[in-house]
């Protein structure tokens, strides 16, 4: 069978790629294309399309997305891999890997300095298969504020299930580290409806601590998380009183009363990080969320401070690639894992 790859145009083909993912991926949200795919403040997404050459029908898409970076103190722009989809009749490796070598990044006229992503397990071995790195595993934490869901998997009998968890919660809330935590002089906490100017300050001054970090100004952080058609993101800020400077913040939802951490940043890890998820955590206990989990990958700094907290590492979250040319100077920085901060929000979805 033959194919033919092309660049999408994105206006002229959004009736065929969005009918595409209606008719083979049904549960894909047809709000992402015009917030993703055309809204992106770093650049409008690098899509391909595949085609059936005797019939012309779309068989296969992918995506890049742009995405504004540092890396080593330099402005960079990365590229978000993901939306790898396939026809299921056409759903093998050699299609696949001739859509998918179309969208990787020439390094003479693309916008991309670079690719990542978070492919599944039949994506990443075509990734793989074009060059792509395992960097390493997603890694995934999560602290239990009330464990009577947990326990009722366990214990069958309602009266023996609410003592043990009363039991485990009255302990869990004993020794953990917010419970002796006492709030600083001078410093406060914000719930916010949207990111404000102080959010790029923030950036300026925290963005020169990290060695490759996605940008995080207003517009950007807006745009991913406010703006975002189908998850209702909420922004807990950590702010002097004095003058309302962001020393650093958390941007969460909640569903079903479990709570994912997509963002999580600070001005300096040293002095603030505690401080926030300190006031973070003993405000989801008031809010009787029943748990927190936070998706991350990078150096090991964030990690430490979170199991300092209660967390505990659960399964993985799935493995995190690159791509970059073998003669870029870009590519010792990528290629260390120590290097990166990556959130879930650094994701597409």
């Amino acid at each position: 069978m033959r194919y033919s790859v092309v660049q999408a145009d994105l206006q002229e083909n959004r009736d065929e790629i969005v009918g595409f993912w209606q008719n083979n991926f049904p549960a894909w949200p047809r709000a992402k294309y015009e917030w993703f795919y055309e809204g992106n403040p770093s650049g409008s997404a690098l899509c391909f399309i595949m085609r059936d050459s005797e019939s012309g029908r779309v068989v296969g898409a992918t995506a890049i997305f742009p995405r504004r970076f540092l890396v080593m103190g330099r402005p960079r722009t990365g590229g978000i891999s993901a939306d790898l989809a396939m026809d299921g009749t056409h759903r093998t490796l050699g299609p696949a890997l001739k859509l998918q070598r179309a969208a990787l990044p020439p390094t003479d006229r693309s916008p991309v300095d670079f690719c990542y992503g978070y492919p599944n397990r039949n994506a990443e071995a075509v990734l793989k298969r074009l060059g792509y790195k395992v960097l390493g595993t997603n890694r995934r934490l999560v602290r239990v504020l009330k464990s009577r869901t947990f326990v009722d998997r366990r214990v069958t009998v309602p009266f023996t299930a609410a003592v043990i968890a009363g039991i485990l919660d009255f302990s869990s809330r004993l020794f953990a580290k917010e419970t002796r935590y006492r709030q600083p002089t001078g410093l406060q906490t914000e719930i916010l409806a949207a990111f404000d100017e102080r959010f790029d300050h923030l950036w300026q001054q925290a963005s020169p601590r990290f060695s490759i970090i996605a940008e995080r100004t207003m517009d950007v952080l807006n745009w991913r998380f406010t703006h975002c058609p189908y998850r209702d993101y909420r922004i807990f800020a950590l702010s002097r009183k004095s003058t309302g400077e962001i020393l650093g913040y958390v941007v969460y939802d909640i569903r079903a009363n479990s709570l994912s951490v997509a963002d999580l940043f600070v001005a300096d890890m040293d002095n603030y990080l505690d401080v926030l998820l300190s006031e973070f955590l003993l405000a989801q206990r008031a809010a009787d969320v029943d748990s927190l989990a936070v998706t991350y990958f990078g150096n090991e700094t964030l990690v430490r401070t979170l199991k300092a907290f209660g967390f505990v590492e659960r399964e993985s979250g799935g493995n995190i690639v690159v791509h970059t040319t073998p003669d870029s100077e870009l590519s010792s920085a990528l290629l260390d894992d120590s290097n990166w901060y990556l959130m879930d929000g650094d994701n597409d979805v």
